[in-house]
């Protein structure tokens, strides 16, 4: 019998605050995006929260494979749930409509008359997961990705290799391949740069030798997710080593100290299968969250990440086409709450076209995004001189919001 495909699903996780009242809209990828509009509406007193979901769609989301709302609260440190609800019911019965929950002091772990403090954060988590349209062409492309991923790993038959002495990992690629789609490796390898010369396994030896330091001007997630692949790859005994090494083999060797070995390894999957996978953005996470990295990471198969940090690769590799799917990766991820501190992001003062959709999402819910949570702790932060705000970001902002 033919392989059946797999079912494959796109899944959104959006994470809030509770604020005093509110309406945040989710802004959903645009694989969901066709699916519904939806807000989710909060509220919250001294002693009691309520929050839900408003939703509006032309069609039955008959695609939709789960909904579920959940509320948590920080207790002494801890995280805990306090009461979860499936909508998919609700839902998936109703084009449109509105679905609220009530909980009260006794589910946030609070006494009969205790109040709300400043101690006690409140945050909601909406999960929405829709089956894919295309399921065999989108399962085919993931598996060709998974597939090409582990020769990233092999020499053969590579003859560039990217060495990242930060994490001591590396890649190797055809040299062909990637001049042929990139004018950066075009000029690099055809010309008189140091990479343009052929190296051999001594010379390997002597470049994993040296001290190295981090010429990146931004701070990266992606980091988080090489250290995490530098820790499985020194459970494997030490640094893996590439698979049908030689020792009359020669190669390019391109040194990378700005760039995460996670964020390349996703981008030549990419050139070579038209698959990437994104990450979302560390602004969507709850203030002091870190990535969380499963244990599927390994260095053979490719992981999701960083939509800055492939846009500033693509940028810097001249790769148009991947610009604009990590672009429209981070503007599918703004949020009221995300876009303030996107606004303040360096990559966002760096790079226009990802300063032009910050601003324009956060002039289009400037009175939403004023009285958020986030932006009053970045007003703080940039009150006490920790934070500053990028003139050329602040001069688009009023000319939007004016």
């Amino acid at each position: 019998m033919p392989e059946q495909p797999e079912s494959v699903h796109t899944t959104l996780i959006f994470e809030t605050t509770l604020d005093t009242a509110r309406e945040c809209a989710v802004h959903l990828p645009p694989s969901m995006g066709s699916a519904a509009r939806w807000t989710l509406v909060l509220k919250r007193d001294s002693y009691s929260a309520s929050y839900g979901l408003r939703w509006d769609s032309e069609s039955n989301l008959s695609q939709l494979t789960k909904a579920s709302i959940s509320l948590y609260h920080t207790s002494t440190s801890m995280i805990n749930l306090a009461a979860s609800y499936d909508l998919l019911p609700v839902v998936r019965g109703q084009p449109s409509g509105e679905k609220s929950y009530a909980v009260g002091p006794s589910d946030l772990g609070l006494g009969s008359r205790s109040r709300y403090t400043s101690n006690h954060l409140l945050f909601v988590k909406l999960e929405l997961c829709l089956k894919s349209e295309d399921r065999e062409e989108t399962s085919s492309a993931e598996r060709l990705a998974r597939t090409f991923a582990p020769t990233l790993l092999s020499t053969h038959p590579s003859d560039v290799r990217l060495y990242f002495p930060l994490s001591d990992l590396e890649l190797w690629a055809n040299s062909a391949s990637l001049t042929k789609v990139s004018p950066y490796f075009q000029a690099l390898l055809t010309s008189d740069f140091l990479e343009a010369e052929k190296r051999s396994l001594e010379s390997k030896t002597e470049s994993e030798g040296q001290h190295w330091k981090n010429t990146s001007e931004f701070k990266d997630s992606d980091d988080e997710l090489d250290s995490a692949l530098k820790l499985k790859s020194k459970i494997r005994k030490g640094k893996i080593p590439a698979r049908g090494f030689h020792s009359d083999l020669q190669f390019h060797e391109v040194i990378v100290t700005d760039i995460a070995f996670a964020t390349y390894q996703a981008c030549l999957v990419w050139i070579a299968t038209g698959h990437i996978s994104f990450a979302p953005l560390s602004s969507t996470r709850p203030p002091g969250q870190s990535r969380v990295i499963g244990p599927a990471v390994d260095l053979d198969r490719p992981q999701k990440v960083s939509p800055k940090s492939i846009y500033r690769l693509a940028e810097f590799l001249s790769l148009p086409e991947l610009q604009t799917l990590a672009l429209d990766s981070i503007a599918s991820q703004l949020t009221v709450d995300s876009v303030a501190y996107e606004l303040f992001s360096d990559v966002t003062a760096a790079y226009d076209e990802i300063c032009d959709v910050v601003v324009a999402s956060c002039a289009a819910n400037w009175s939403a995004v004023q009285a958020s949570d986030s932006m009053k702790l970045l007003k703080a932060e940039a009150r006490d001189g920790g934070l500053e705000l990028s003139g050329a970001v602040f001069l688009k902002l009023m000319e939007l919001v004016k």
